[in-house]
Order: C-alpha cells, then sequence, then structure tokens
C-alpha cells in the first residue's frame, strides 16, 4: 500500500516489529513473564474482580480459537462479539488473531438491534458471541437471528460460561495458525451520527505499529500497568491495550467508565498510567472534593488525552487539582490510533507552554504527519492545511465503500478531514488541531475553531460546565457563531437565562478575553440536560446544529427579542434610523446611528419575524461627567455616544425609539388645535414662543410630578422585577431646543440601583420599549455599573399646556386630578 511508505531523517525507513504475529507475542510472553498478571478484570457495579495470568492469557487464547475453528471459523473470516469491557474481548481479539480471523466488536449500549444487524451484514460475520443479560436482549438476538441467519451465535450469561465452554478444548494450535502481520486483526466502525458508521479495516501490522509507536512515546516497559476505561470497541482501548500486552505490562480493565470509582480502582490497582477522553476529565474535576476526601495514593505517571477536541484550560485546571500530568495525542480510527503526541519527559515550562497552547506534539515512531494544502502541495509554517498521515499505521480504506476510501485515502497519504498547522519549536516540528474541516465554522470566509471558542468560554465564564460551539445559517455571514451549553449545578435557572445573555453581548463589545467580537458568539443557549455524546465522549456536532436550529425557530415563532446591532450591519442601522425619524420630529442620520454602535450601545428590538421594531441608545458616564453635561447633545456629544466612558458606572439612556406608526387623523387635528390655542393664549412668532417659555418655566416642576405626560409615565412603571420604577431626579430646561413638542426640556429619571445581590428579570409580554429598557438594565450590570439613568423628556408638555386653557381638549380620566392642579397653578 502506498500509503505505508515512511521516511525519518529524510531517509525511508522499514517498520521493525518486536512481535510479527499474535502467536510470537503469547510465546515470549508466556516463557518470560509467565505467572504475572497480564490482565485484571474489574466489575464497576458487582465489584468481582478477577486476574489473569500470561500463561492463561495463551492458554485461554489457543483454546477459543480452536472453538472457534470447530465453529466454522477460518482464516479470512470475521467474528462479532458484544460485551461492555471484559476480560472475554481481550481473550476474543487474541484468539482471532492466532486464526488469522479478524475482531468485530459491537458497541452493545449505543447499537441498536438495525445497528447491530448492519455492522453483522456489512461485515459478513461468520460468528456473532454475546453475552445475554435478560430476556430483552436474548429476544434482540433471537431477531438478529432470523435477519442474518448465516451468522452463528453463542450467546453466553458471564465471561466464565463462556470460559468453561472452551475448557475441553486443546491448549496447542488444531489449526494453521496465521503468521503475517498483513492479516486483517481487527475490523471497528467509525461512530456515526446521522447515517451508518463506516467500517474500517486494520491489519496487524498498522495495530502493532502504532501500539510499539505509543509504548516508545511513554517510554512503556513491563512495569506498566494501564487503566482502560474507555469502551473495547473503540480504536483508544483496543490499542492501547495491545500496547500495554507488547511491552509485557498489566491490563486493568473497568467494565465501564465511573466518576465515582475511577480514582479508587486506579489507586488500588496501581495505575501507571489511563486514556481518557476529554469528557472524562470535565467529569472527574467536577467530583474533586470526593477525591480530596479519600486521600488516595495515586502511581498515575500521566494521563493521555484524545480521541475529541482538548480545552487547554480544563486541562490545567486537572493538572493542578489532581497533581497528574495530562499529555495530549492525536490520531483516529483509521490510523489505528496515534499519530502525535507530546513528549514526555520535557522541560516544565516548555510542556506547560505546549498545554496551553493546545499542541497535539510531534509525529511518532511510525508514521509521517503533514500539513497538506487543497492543491496537495505541503503547508508552510503557521500555514492552515489539512492534517494528513502516512505510514505502516494506516487502515485499508474503507469496508464496502470505494467511493469514500478513494476520497480519504489519496496519494498515498490518509486524509483526516482535520484542519490544522504546524509550528518550528525548539528545532521541532509540532502540530495543533484546529477542528475538523466540516465542523470549522466559516464565517465571512474566515474560518474559526469551535474548540478555541469553547476554551475561552469556559476560561471566561466558570459557573459554565459544558460547552459545544458549532456554526449556524446566515444569511449574511454564511455562518454565525452559536454556543450550547450546560451550568454547574449550582447555577439557578433564572441565573442561567442571565448568562445567555450576558455571553452573547459581552462577545458582541468584543469583551470576552481570548476572542475578538468576530470569533463570539452570536446565540448562546443554556441547556439543562447533558450535551449529546457518542459513547467515546465526543459531543455529537451535528445534534447539537439541531438543537440551536429548534432554539432558533421557537424564538422567531414565539416573542420578540433584543440584541445589539453592529456597526457593520448597514440594512440593520437604516432601518433603525427610519424608525427613528418616523417617530420624532428631530432627524437622526445614517452616520450619527453608525457612530452610536460603534461608542456606546445600540440595541434593537426584533419582532418574531426577525424584523427590527426599534432601539435604544445607551451610552456609560461618570458622576462627574453627569455632572457636566447641561443638554443632550453635550451628553450625546450630539448623538454619537463617543461621550461614552467605559469606567463610568452609570448607564445614560439616551434615546428610545419604537415603530408605531403615522399619527392618526384625530391626533394631528388635536396637535393644530393645541396650536392656536397656544397662539391665542401667548401671541405668535418669536415673543409669543417666549411667553410660552416663561409660562413652562413655572409650570414644569408640578408637570412632572404629575402623572400627566406619557413618556414620563412609562418611566415610572416598575421594570426589570424592580418594585418601583424611575424617579425625576433633575430638569434640563433648553436640553434640546429643536424638541417643540417638549418645548426644549429634559428630564433626567433614575431607575432603581442596580445592587450586586439584584438579578434583572424580564418582565412577561412586555410592551417592546420595556424590553428595550430591561435590555439595558442588564448590559449596565454586566458592564459593572450600579445606576441606569433616562434621558427622558415631557412629550407632551406642549399639548398639555394647551389642555389647561381649553376645556374643550379630550381629557383622560386619570388626568383630571393632576390636570386640575397644573389649572389651579397656572391661573
Amino acid at each position: 500500500m502506498e500509503g505505508n511508505i515512511l521516511i525519518k531523517n529524510g531517509k525511508e525507513k522499514n517498520l521493525e516489529l518486536k512481535f510479527s504475529s499474535i502467536a510470537e507475542l503469547l510465546r515470549s510472553h508466556a516463557s518470560r513473564f509467565d505467572c504475572r498478571d497480564a490482565l485484571i478484570s474489574v466489575d464497576v457495579d458487582t465489584k468481582e474482580e478477577y486476574a489473569l495470568c500470561y500463561s492463561e492469557i495463551e492458554k485461554l487464547a489457543y483454546q477459543t480459537a480452536n472453538f472457534l475453528y470447530k465453529q466454522g471459523v477460518a482464516k479470512g473470516d470475521r467474528v462479532a462479539f458484544a460485551f461492555h469491557n471484559t476480560a472475554l474481548i481481550c481473550i476474543l481479539e487474541l484468539s482471532c488473531g492466532l486464526l488469522g480471523a479478524a475482531s468485530v466488536p459491537l458497541d452493545v449500549k449505543r447499537d441498536a438491534k438495525e445497528r447491530k444487524i448492519f455492522k453483522l451484514q456489512d461485515s459478513q460475520a461468520k460468528m456473532v458471541i454475546a453475552r445475554i443479560e435478560d430476556e430483552a436482549i436474548a429476544q434482540e438476538f433471537y431477531e438478529i437471528a432470523n435477519a442474518h441467519p448465516l451468522c452463528r451465535q453463542t450467546l453466553v450469561k458471564n465471561d466464565q460460561e463462556f470460559f468453561e465452554k472452551v475448557q475441553q478444548f486443546p491448549e496447542k494450535a488444531q489449526f494453521q495458525g496465521a503468521h503475517s502481520a498483513e492479516q486483517e486483526y481487527i475490523l471497528l466502525y467509525t461512530s456515526g451520527t446521522t447515517a451508518n458508521p463506516k467500517g474500517v479495516p486494520l491489519s496487524l501490522r498498522a495495530c502493532m505499529a502504532n501500539a510499539q509507536g505509543i509504548a516508545q512515546w511513554q517510554n512503556m516497559d513491563e512495569k506498566d500497568r494501564f487503566l482502560i476505561v474507555l469502551p473495547l470497541h473503540h480504536i483508544n482501548s483496543t490499542t492501547m491495550s495491545l500496547a500495554t500486552l507488547v511491552m509485557g505490562g498489566t491490563i486493568i480493565l473497568m467494565s465501564r467508565y465511573s466518576a465515582s470509582q475511577f480514582w479508587g480502582i486506579a489507586a488500588k490497582e496501581q495505575a501507571t498510567l489511563t486514556s481518557v477522553v476529554p469528557t472524562i476529565l470535565h467529569d472527574l474535576l467536577a467530583r474533586k472534593d470526593e477525591f480530596l476526601a479519600k486521600n488516595l495514593l495515586l502511581s498515575f505517571k500521566r494521563i493521555l488525552v484524545g480521541s475529541a477536541p482538548v480545552l487547554p484550560e480544563e486541562t490545567l485546571r486537572f493538572m493542578e487539582c489532581f497533581s497528574v500530568d495530562v499529555v495530549q495525542g492525536y490520531g483516529q480510527t483509521e490510523t489505528a490510533l496515534r499519530v502525535t503526541g507530546v513528549p514526555a519527559d520535557l522541560p516544565r515550562d516548555f510542556y506547560l507552554e505546549l498545554v496551553r497552547t493546545n499542541s497535539i506534539g510531534k509525529e511518532l515512531a511510525w508514521c509521517n504527519v503533514a500539513i497538506l494544502k487543497e492543491d496537495g502541495s505541503m503547508a508552510g509554517e503557521n500555514e492552515e492545511g489539512e492534517i494528513c498521515i502516512r505510514g505502516p499505521v494506516l487502515g485499508e480504506g474503507y469496508l464496502n465503500s470505494q467511493e469514500e476510501t478513494a476520497a480519504a485515502f489519496r496519494k498515498g497519504w490518509f486524509h483526516s478531514g482535520d484542519l490544522g498547522f504546524w509550528k518550528q519549536v525548539n528545532e521541532e516540528q509540532y502540530f495543533f488541531i484546529k477542528g475538523r474541516i466540516k465542523e470549522i465554522i466559516i464565517k465571512g470566509g474566515v474560518n474559526i475553531s469551535p474548540s478555541a471558542v469553547e476554551d475561552a468560554l469556559l476560561k471566561n465564564f466558570d459557573e459554565l460546565d459544558e460547552v459545544a460551539v458549532i456554526g449556524f445559517e446566515d444569511s449574511r455571514m454564511g455562518e454565525e457563531i452559536a454556543a450550547v451549553a450546560t451550568v454547574q449545578k449550582s447555577v439557578s435557572q433564572e441565573r442561567a437565562k442571565e448568562l445567555e445573555t450576558q455571553i452573547v453581548r459581552l462577545g458582541l463589545e468584543g469583551k470576552i478575553e481570548g476572542l475578538s467580537r468576530y470569533e463570539s458568539p452570536v446565540k448562546a443557549l443554556i441547556v439543562k440536560e447533558n450535551l449529546p455524546k457518542t459513547s467515546t465522549g465526543k459531543i455529537q456536532r451535528v445534534k447539537v446544529k439541531e438543537m440551536v436550529k429548534d432554539a432558533l425557530a421557537v424564538e422567531k415563532s414565539s416573542h420578540p427579542y433584543c440584541r445589539l446591532i453592529l456597526p457593520a450591519e448597514d440594512s440593520m442601522l437604516k432601518e433603525a434610523v427610519s424608525i427613528n425619524n418616523e417617530r420624532w420630529s428631530i432627524p437622526s442620520s445614517f452616520d450619527e446611528f453608525r457612530q452610536r454602535s460603534k461608542n456606546g450601545y445600540l440595541v434593537g428590538v426584533f419582532d418574531e419575524q426577525g424584523v427590527l421594531q426599534g432601539s435604544i441608545s445607551c451610552l456609560q458616564a461618570t458622576k462627574k461627567d453627569l455632572m457636566n453635561w447641561k443638554t443632550w447633545n453635550e451628553a450625546t456629544a450630539n448623538g454619537t455616544l463617543s461621550t461614552s466612558n467605559p469606567a463610568g458606572d452609570i448607564l445614560l439612556c439616551a434615546a428610545i425609539s419604537v415603530r408605531a406608526g403615522a399619527l392618526s387623523q384625530s391626533e394631528q387635528t388635536l396637535a393644530h388645535t393645541a396650536d392656536a390655542i397656544l397662539e391665542k393664549r401667548f401671541g405668535v412668532g418669536q415673543e409669543g414662543e417666549e411667553q410660552l417659555q416663561k409660562f413652562a418655566a413655572d409650570s414644569i416642576e408640578e408637570y412632572a410630578k404629575s402623572n400627566l405626560d406619557n413618556v414620563l409615565r412609562f418611566h415610572r412603571k416598575a421594570k426589570g422585577g424592580f418594585a418601583a420604577g424611575a424617579e425625576v431626579i433633575e430638569i434640563m430646561p433648553e436640553s434640546r431646543p429643536e424638541d417643540k413638542d417638549a418645548l426644549g426640556y429634559n428630564i433626567l429619571m433614575e431607575y432603581p440601583r442596580l445592587e450586586k445581590e439584584i438579578q434583572i428579570r424580564k418582565t412577561p409580554n412586555a410592551h417592546l420599549s420595556t424590553m428595550l429598557i430591561e435590555h439595558a438594565m442588564t448590559i449596565a450590570k454586566e458592564n459593572g455599573c450600579t445606576r441606569v439613568l433616562a434621558f427622558s423628556r415631557p412629550a407632551q408638555l406642549r399639548l398639555h399646556i394647551a389642555k389647561a386653557f381649553d376645556e374643550t381638549l379630550p381629557l383622560e380620566i386619570r388626568e383630571k386630578e393632576a390636570f386640575a392642579k397644573l389649572v389651579h397653578r397656572v391661573q
């Protein structure tokens, strides 16, 4: 196979196997190690435990091989088996290796009946051996037998029943043994999420080469005791077990992963190494108090991690908490497991730097790793491309799938589907992965790594438990970024909802450390249930995408929502200006609104279909800033918000406008009538306006105290979960002379203080304007502001003064008492 070419130090290198066959491995170790434990099986549920030494392993492997041979299994056949992690799986794999048959381990936890039938038919398995724990499983295999009658079945209750069954068979081979490393050793199916998985045939040569590479990478020897916690239907546990056997070490096999028993078993069995996925690091960190309380004595040299995106922040916390180094490696089923790894025993500072930068390490002994560009040429340093592998560790393509084999195994290289790059570090080539090419988010033509965003979110938001970042369809950017997360158990549901808003808002403001605005999620979803994962702990991003799609559909169809409008959103800015100018007599410009979104906070409120319905403009200020400003233009720098001061503890809501349609005919008539009444009372022209201003100056305090004005009345209503609304703190004459309806006045109003323990609560079925104010309160809270002020305006002052002089104008019932006081005052 062309992919078996191996170049080291510029020269072609031939594979040198420690053992060329399973028979040679068993014979050598039974002779050399005899009664030393080869395998210790621990059932985490029943607490039963038994050990098999190297002599017993050899005996059982030959007896089982003879049993299989008697059942009609021959060289080139395949044997499937369905068990949770058990010593019997290891024995079956070795016995098939003796015969020259291939093993096909099934996933008993996630393979439904239909998936089992597919794998048996796809692999053309000659036989299946399974553990029958109850009648339901027995019935399932009865139905499987009907669907695939050519596959013989051996069903047992446990390991011991099977071992008793094979005891009658000879301990020496009754068949022509397999002596070629090119024989197919195992057929593993890669995890599938939306369709049937692909079968990957791996030769004994590929598995042995990778096992030796791992053993060399980790400086393994016969004293090592390797704790296997991942399922044996996965390449990780398969190759790590083989590496342990090759070196004459001891496999400690947990029947399944158990977070509550991991450390206890590791300590009791004196495990020196284990291999896990990042999910397990996460689980164990969450139970650190249990570990610390047990005061266990561990023998771990290192913990190996890989098989899914690794989060450096969580890895560093794990190392600090448990005082065990974690070493990352990289590989896939198609490469028989690891092809790169961070070297063991590096200088401490260098090692920690590799962990922080999330390096997947250097290429291992029996493979070549390269970054290839789309045209197949080698990528230069720091240049992104696809991670590709060649060498004797490669599998034989995909079973029954020539098209997919041709796409992935081409021109001598296996194309991993992962995007990565390399750097020269200490004169050596180190590799870095950005993520699956199909999972990479391409936003506006820029590649964004989901794992990098996930790591940054975990660093910045310690209330988060797990995070999955995906891309979702966006009409403008192609893809946008969404984060789906779970939170720590101590986080309330109310706080979880706040976090959704906070993540998005801080991201859009560029305030998530390690992420630019461009890389930050525009949608965050906190879920109660665990994130969907495969049997090996990989997050199923396809299913996460479905969760986001469903959430967006519900959001659009169920209720309006608020979010920041960005400077680059031209169409949205134009619409915001249009709504503003439609509502108020003082027009604003597109450039003014763009400046608002750059300098301060421009928040839009959107309807169920995502159509903009209004906006609020806010800026931060200090108390000193506030004292110096005498007009709206001074405070807002003529509406651009360039006066916004990030150090300020006051959030000032400077302008709000919500779509309401044009004035009705009756409203227009009322306005014209009011103008006529005022001209009759105070005169026309400049002199008349001056007289009106004097009258307003005498009545404004009483007016501000009343509940006459619809805008002031709006701000007085309680919002955000507070018992009270805003109160008037300052009346500002000549603040905005061009505002004729308010006679140039602004009224500064202050909402209740945002004490540290206060949580902003959204008002159910709130008016769009209320939603905008509550969103502004949330922004204030997240930016450390303790005060929220509104630059309000007495929008109906002119109208109500006219009403004071003509009782024929219509009055609302709630105005009567306040209006009577005002009439009394002015007359």
